[in-house]
């Protein structure tokens, strides 16, 4: 993919192509059992995120999947946790069953947890049900941690769940390219 994306740009700019990882490092040190299988846009969040305050640091990160991370308060990626993002579940649901439709989740909020019709359940489940696990999964790292944390929040998905949690303290709608410029600025 890297090969196809450098020949697309090639044609595009004068410039090189340069990717995180592979061109340069992301300064960021991990305890996980496999580094390398650890996606770069995880990295770079986490490497913004913990920059700002230099404390421990949970990342929610919402897109087609959502990954909730830990960087401990020396600046160590810890990993975290990865579930299906609130649309990819929608359209699992529709493409799993025989008879559930796909329901565009960000048409409406849910109007709560009880759905009086089919599409008002779908979005409940998905939308109160995924907002529920991350808040589950934050405490549970923020345990693993010693009790405090920040909360930071990004992703282009996360306008369907921020209503429905409560465990955010900060929203950086550009954390990944924010983290992206650090990784750049720090390259050898």
């Amino acid at each position: 993919m890297a090969d196809r994306l450098r020949a697309l740009a090639a044609g595009l700019t004068r410039g090189p192509l340069l990717l995180a990882r592979t061109d340069f490092p992301v300064p960021i040190a991990t305890s996980v059992d496999h580094p390398e299988q650890v996606g770069v846009d995880r990295l770079l969040a986490a490497l913004a995120a913990w920059g700002d305050g230099g404390g421990p640091v949970i990342v929610i990160d919402v897109g087609t999947a959502v990954t909730v991370d830990t960087v401990d308060a020396a600046g160590r990626f810890l990993g975290g946790s990865i579930l299906p993002g609130p649309s990819l579940a929608a359209r699992a649901l529709r493409q799993g069953t025989a008879s559930l439709p796909e329901v565009d989740l960000a048409a409406a909020p849910p109007a709560g947890a009880i759905g009086r019709d089919t599409e008002s359940a779908i979005r409940a489940g998905l939308v109160l049900g995924a907002a529920g696990a991350v808040e589950r999964l934050v405490a549970e790292q923020r345990r693993a941690l010693g009790g405090q944390a920040t909360v930071v929040a990004t992703g282009g998905g996360l306008d369907l769940l921020r209503g429905a949690l409560g465990c955010i303290d900060d929203v950086r709608p550009d954390l990944v390219l924010e983290g992206l410029v650090t990784a750049w600025h720090a390259r050898p």
